[in-house]
């Protein structure tokens, strides 16, 4: 309560909205918010003037974004003909900040008629898939009731070297998949029990897109973390609603937020322009509503942009992709050294 007071007193409500959202986050219980942790948020919010530094122990920052729900066919051929009740919307209305940046400032991966690709599975639902992504293997995970990963992760091997590291996700269960090693850095998931907060468009401890992503904005300004994610996940829960015009909607409000981001990489002159960007999802069933064990559920994409990656649009790969390369490829950006395991993926050589 400390915290909260010094913050009242300094009257920056941006600083209190993330702090609050990180006293509320998935750390384990016994990981308090402490005076060091805040004073660098303190120094933006209260516009203190501050260094941007280079990356500490990796070679180029990261900032990995996924969207859970969201399928190949309204980020490729916009929304669906007749499931709206409203005349279809191009995929580029829907996506204009996602398109610009796979488009122009760098690539496709699994686009329509340049290859595919896909989560290991067998079954493609949420905490699987997320453990795949930043793990960069399939995984024994076969369902959301899976306990914490044991290998660690991209975000805990970056970590190990030095580099600062963050996460923050809407769904409470995704910090099982962010790290083996709880505490070892901020990963705010989820609402955590605040009444407070509303989980809707969710349930439980879900913490909405928006609030989501006010404080992780917030965070990364204040901190500039080497390696980060973000999850959102408002298109799952109004998917599985089955609200598709609701769907649409949190679409446009995820590609919001990801050009909130950009917008931010950009103010930052050269540490924006040496960070690399990767969004993707974990793959989606083609009835919208449901992921699972259905085979066309496994079908995932990816847009990849930063100065590494030399690819620009819909990229052909040579050979099908998987959820699993993409932490390979993230590792080759950061300089460290490949997963060399059997269920490993590898790097997606087309990007750069």
């Amino acid at each position: 309560m400390s915290v909260y007071r010094a913050l009242m007193l300094a009257k920056s409500r941006a600083a209190l909205v993330v702090l609050s959202t990180l006293a509320g986050g998935c750390a384990d219980r016994g990981h308090a918010v402490q005076i060091h942790d805040v004073e660098p948020l303190l120094a933006v919010s209260l516009g203190v003037p501050r260094d941007v530094e280079g990356p500490r122990g990796v070679d180029a920052p990261i900032v990995i974004v996924a969207i859970d729900g969201v399928r190949w066919q309204e980020v490729f051929q916009g929304s669906e003909r007749g499931r709206a009740g409203s005349p279809p919307v191009a995929a580029g209305s829907i996506f204009k900040n996602l398109h610009a940046l796979g488009l122009q400032r760098g690539g496709f991966i699994g686009a329509p008629g340049s290859g595919t690709m896909t989560a290991s599975g067998p079954n493609y639902v949420s905490l699987p898939g997320y453990t795949e992504l930043l793990g960069g293997r399939a995984t024994p995970c076969n369902d959301n009731e899976c306990s914490r990963t044991t290998l660690p992760s991209l975000l805990d091997e970056a970590r190990a070297v030095g580099a600062k590291v963050a996460a923050f996700a809407s769904w409470e269960k995704l910090d099982l998949a962010a790290t083996a090693n709880p505490g070892a850095f901020l990963s705010s998931c989820g609402r955590r029990g605040d009444a407070a907060i509303d989980p809707w468009p969710g349930y439980g401890d879900y913490r909405p897109d928006r609030l989501t992503a006010a404080a992780a904005l917030e965070y990364y300004e204040a901190e500039l973390p080497d390696v980060f994610f973000l999850g959102l996940g408002d298109p799952d829960e109004y998917a599985h609603r089955g609200d598709y015009p609701g769907y649409l909607a949190s679409l446009r409000r995820a590609d919001e937020i990801l050009g909130r981001l950009l917008g931010l990489l950009d103010r930052l002159g050269e540490r924006g322009r040496s960070t690399h960007v990767v969004v993707t999802d974990h793959g989606r069933a083609n009835d919208f509503r449901n992921h699972g064990g259905m085979p066309e559920a496994a079908r995932v994409w990816m847009a990849a942009a930063g100065p590494r990656f030399v690819a620009r649009g819909a990229v052909s790969s040579p050979r099908g992709r998987r959820l699993a390369d993409i932490a390979p490829t993230l590792r080759v950006v950061l300089g460290l050294p490949p997963d060399t395991s059997e269920r490993s993926g590898v790097p997606i050589s087309e990007l750069f």
